[in-house]
C-alpha cells in the first residue's frame, strides 16, 4: 500500500499564512510610501507605467550669461528675488502653449529648487544666471522634435569650481 506524503503541521500552516500575510502588508506599504513621497528613490508610485508612451523630456538646468547650460547643482551664492514665490512644479514666465505642457517626475524640480534654496545668498553677487525648464520634445507623426528652454527665475550665482 503506497504512503501517503506527510501533511504540514498546523503551526507550519500557521507560519505559512503568516509569511504570506506579512508580504502583502509590506508590498502595500511599498506602494503607499511611494505615493507619499512622489517619486523618491527607492519609492515610486509606478505611474510611469500607466501613462502612455512619454514624448517629451524635462529638466531643470542654469543658463549662463554665454548661453551655454550647466547643472543647478554646479552654482553657489544664489540670489533670487522671485524665488520666495516659486511654487513646485514651478510656473515658466514664458506663456506661450509650448511651455505650459507638462511631463515630468515632481523630484526633479523638488531637488532643483531645493539646491537653489540650500545655497542661497543674502544678496546678488557672481554672474547672471537663468534658470529655465530644458524641454526635448521627440518627433511624432504630427509634429517634428524640438528642444527649447522655458524661463522660470532670473538669478545670480557662483560657478563652484569653474566650468569644464
Amino acid at each position: 500500500m503506497p504512503q501517503s506524503p506527510p501533511q504540514p503541521s498546523n503551526a507550519a500552516q500557521t507560519l505559512a499564512g503568516l509569511e504570506r500575510w506579512i508580504g502583502c502588508v509590506v508590498l502595500l506599504t511599498f506602494a503607499a510610501v511611494g505615493y507619499g513621497v512622489h517619486h523618491l528613490f527607492p519609492f515610486y508610485a509606478f505611474d510611469m507605467f500607466t501613462r502612455g508612451d512619454s514624448t517629451q523630456s524635462e529638466r531643470i538646468a542654469a543658463r549662463l550669461a554665454d548661453g551655454s547650460l550647466v547643472e543647478v547643482k554646479r552654482l553657489r551664492n544664489w540670489h533670487c528675488p522671485t524665488l520666495a514665490a516659486v511654487g513646485l512644479p514651478p510656473v515658466p514666465s514664458d506663456s506661450s502653449a509650448k511651455c505650459q505642457v507638462r511631463d515630468l517626475m515632481d523630484s526633479q524640480d523638488r531637488r532643483a529648487i531645493g539646491l537653489i534654496r540650500q545655497h542661497a545668498a543674502a544678496s546678488a553677487v557672481g554672474q547672471r544666471v537663468e534658470v529655465v525648464r530644458r524641454v526635448w520634445r521627440m518627433p511624432t507623426a504630427q509634429r517634428p522634435g524640438e528642444l527649447f528652454n522655458c524661463p522660470l527665475l532670473d538669478c545670480t550665482a557662483d560657478i563652484q569650481g569653474g566650468l569644464p
